[in-house]
């Protein structure tokens, strides 16, 4: 791009207010020259819902957080009680902190489980009430319905590991939660699939979801996750693992030890077992959410005001 087009750019997104800018002058420079950075003027925000806290987030455009609320549920009276509650007390929040909600530009929200857009109603959740609570339907009251983007963490999570991954590399995602074992297989070609490993027969007999239900018994659960790859990448190709979720508090040592069991396993047929590395699942899923709400706000609101002869 010429130097005439990006600063007709620049100029044009500190105008809509997304951009502000400041004059630098030294002695070493030749001519003044200007800084430009994000405005805090609009903002995205995200509702996070996990089994022992439950947040609301405001990032600026940059994805810096500005500000924070956070709630630990008590799930003793109606089982929905406590998410009414929280999403009250956000509102009560935002109106403190004097956050305007006509400048948010997208709402996410992220659940624990599998979240249908057609009937805005989430299933197969860690939180087992989730399933009678209409986020989108509740949300609408204090925000406009089509800023609102409600997804399952672990479709986040697969996606914004499909977006980093390169074109060749096919990856197999693990989700070790408490109360079920999920995966993806993941190619930059399509949308992952979010399916339920922890249905299948381990070499007890048991599924890998009971298995999963007893964490002492670790051992047999973690050689029967090496059997899932072993024969996986012997179907489909394979070069990555990853491991996350909420069962163990440490996933990097739970991925360290996976790696060693297949090492051992695949010396014997000759071959290099496929890398396997520990995710962050909802700090994954937050880098998905928030960029696709930023970037569907630039699509749809600002790109046509930008002056059609730059």
């Amino acid at each position: 791009l010429s130097f005439v087009t990006v600063s007709k750019v620049a100029d044009a997104l500190v105008e809509l207010k997304i951009l502000r800018q400041y004059n630098l002058t030294a002695d070493s420079l030749s001519r003044r020259s200007r800084v430009l950075v994000t405005k805090q003027y609009y903002w995205l925000g995200l509702y996070i819902f996990k089994e022992d806290i439950f947040s609301f987030i405001v990032y600026d455009l940059s994805y810096k957080v500005i500000y924070k609320y956070q709630q630990r549920p008590s799930f003793t009276d109606f089982p929905d009680q406590p998410v009414y509650e929280f999403i009250t007390r956000s509102q009560d929040f935002i109106k403190k902190n004097r956050i305007k909600i006509p400048r948010c530009i997208g709402l996410g929200v992220l659940v624990p489980g599998h979240y249908d857009k057609s009937k805005d109603k989430v299933t197969d959740s860690t939180i087992n009430h989730f399933s009678a609570l209409r986020f989108k339907h509740m949300l609408s009251r204090y925000f406009p319905e089509d800023i609102i983007l409600v997804s399952s963490v672990y479709s986040c999570c697969a996606e914004e590991m499909r977006y980093k991954i390169n074109d060749n590399e096919k990856l197999f995602s693990f989700y070790i939660d408490k109360d079920c074992i999920r995966g993806a297989y993941i190619t930059k070609d399509h949308i992952p699939e979010i399916m339920h490993t922890g249905l299948i027969s381990s070499s007890c007999g048991k599924t890998l979801n009971v298995l999963a239900k007893r964490p002492q018994d670790i051992d047999p659960f973690f050689l029967d996750i090496c059997n899932i790859i072993f024969a996986l990448d012997h179907t489909v190709p394979i070069n990555k693992i990853t491991i996350s979720g909420n069962l163990y508090p440490r996933n990097s040592a739970v991925a360290t030890v996976i790696h060693r069991i297949l090492i051992d396993r695949y010396y014997k047929i000759m071959k290099i077992p496929p890398d396997v590395i520990s995710v962050d699942l909802y700090q994954t899923a937050i880098s998905n959410i928030t960029r696709e709400m930023r970037l569907k706000w630039f699509k749809e609101k600002i790109i046509h005001q930008i002056p059609s002869n730059t």
